[in-house]
């Protein structure tokens, strides 16, 4: 509840700042939100009050398809773990996502995964699960930073093997 409201006073400090009048600047409003399903919102019929979220839906575009990890835990985690890189990887090599189109990004993503293990061939910068966020270090491992790291080498090896 509290990152929710967290979460809600940035979007309020990014809808009121200099930089919500673009001008000719592209005007984007990128809002993140963790642990929150598009059914939660107000403007698509949820049981949680977000009248500011619901005002920039009713004065200006309400996706009905938009990208999340369609997954329990949170957004934030797959973006910054081995998660991203083994799902699009995943999509690839079972014919859900466009080969052509989402190669480079598996690829970016395999090199940026590939460049976080150590020399014991450990991952790091791996905060353990269920810790809250935190500061991290080049030393720290966990189990299922490792893990991830296999899967997603799985996939890109079936992408290789193609």
């Amino acid at each position: 509840m509290v990152y929710r409201k967290l979460s809600l006073i940035g979007l309020l400090l990014c809808l009121t700042s200099q930089f919500s009048i673009a001008g000719d600047r592209p005007n984007i409003l990128l809002i993140m939100e963790d642990d929150l399903g598009f059914s939660d919102l107000g403007c698509y019929g949820g049981e949680i009050a977000t009248p500011n979220l619901d005002s920039v839906a009713e004065n200006g575009l309400r996706y009905t398809q938009f990208y999340n990890t369609a997954r329990c835990w949170p957004t934030r985690a797959a973006l910054l773990t081995g998660f991203f890189c083994y799902g699009i990887t995943w999509g690839i090599n079972n014919g859900i996502l466009n080969r052509e189109r989402f190669l480079p990004v598996a690829r970016k993503a395999w090199t940026a995964l590939a460049s976080v293990v150590n020399e014991d061939g450990k991952v790091g910068w791996s905060q353990p699960a269920g810790g809250g966020p935190g500061k991290v270090a080049e030393a720290d491992t966990s189990k299922f930073g490792n893990g991830i790291f296999l899967l997603a080498a799985s996939e890109i090896y079936q992408l290789e093997v193609e």
